[in-house]
């Protein structure tokens, strides 16, 4: 009983109510019994990260926090404003290797320590997105599911104009070392407003976990932009090294119909007799002597610095 509680708790309770920083499940005591009619009643007390007398002190921080992240929020579409909170958590969210629900006893993978200290796993990104989120009114869940690695995952389910979408920032952040497939590790958007069929190549929900289809790509990132290409030439790079320019991003990134083409790109970067340094020469990266890059295979994406 108390680990089918639990498991209810952790899943649904405390993924709806990002709020509830304070405990991340867990019970100090958990008490049965029948009353006069017969039915069963639950007595229990959550395990608590921090002093109970700490809460309303955190919950302020928290708030003010959120308020600042909220007031250079740019007053543009659902879409910008979506964007800005995605990037800001990867830009100021060191990641923490750990697995979603465990049986913590302190704020290490909370909220609270990502808002403040910068610092969390998945259960403190999607919690922290979803939480800004319900505050700018933009309809947004967490979807909880096992990797291909066994290991236990959460992200984010949002709804724009009427369509849902998957988003990620845990494995875009730079930080995290599911970020890329290889040892080069930046801030992506590979995992940013994707479908069921791209998201559920890495991953699967886990039992009696629903959530809504997700099946426009209308606001995926490199379709928006005008980044993603189903052929490989000189255009393709100049275009994404444009965007990069023009948005004063750190990064370049594309995204690529299929994996075939991806490989070709990295080629194309490796290949001395290519026109791609004299691509670099004439944009951002002229003076630069080595060019870092990065893919993330199961989304076709490539990044490089």
């Amino acid at each position: 009983m108390q680990k089918k509680f639990n498991i209810i708790l952790s899943y649904y309770v405390l993924i709806d109510h990002p709020e509830l920083f304070w405990t991340e499940g867990g019970f100090a005591y958990i008490t049965s019994n029948k009353n006069e009619n017969d039915e069963t009643q639950l007595k229990f007390q959550l395990s608590f990260g921090c002093k109970k007398e700490e809460v309303e002190r955190y919950k302020s921080e928290i708030n003010e926090k959120i308020n600042e992240i909220i007031s250079d929020i740019p007053d543009k579409s659902n879409y910008e404003k979506v964007l800005y909170v995605y990037d800001w958590i990867m830009n100021n969210t060191i990641y923490l290797d750990r697995p979603m629900i465990s049986a913590s006893k302190n704020l290490d993978y909370s909220i609270y320590n990502l808002f403040i200290n910068g610092k969390s796993n998945c259960n403190g990104y999607s919690k922290a997105f979803s939480l800004i989120m319900d505050k700018l009114g933009i309809p947004c869940t967490i979807a909880v599911g096992e990797c291909n690695d066994s290991v236990l995952h959460g992200w984010n389910i949002i709804e724009l104009d009427n369509k849902y979408y998957h988003l990620d920032s845990t494995w875009d952040d730079k930080y995290n070392k599911y970020s890329f497939s290889n040892s080069n590790q930046y801030i992506s958007h590979a995992y940013f407003c994707v479908t069921d069929e791209e998201i559920y190549q890495s991953r699967q929900l886990i039992n009696d976990f629903y959530v809504p289809e997700c099946n426009s790509n209308e606001y995926n990132y490199y379709i928006y932009n005008n980044l993603y290409f189903s052929e490989l030439n000189d255009d393709v790079f100049k275009k994404a090294i444009e965007f990069s320019e023009n948005n004063s991003t750190d990064i370049v990134e594309m995204k690529f119909s299929n994996k075939q083409i991806l490989d070709e790109a990295i080629d194309y970067i490796k290949d001395e007799n290519s026109s791609f340094k004299n691509i670099l020469s004439n944009s951002k990266y002229k003076n630069r002597v080595n060019i870092s890059y990065g893919s993330i295979d199961d989304a076709n994406v490539l990044c490089f610095n």
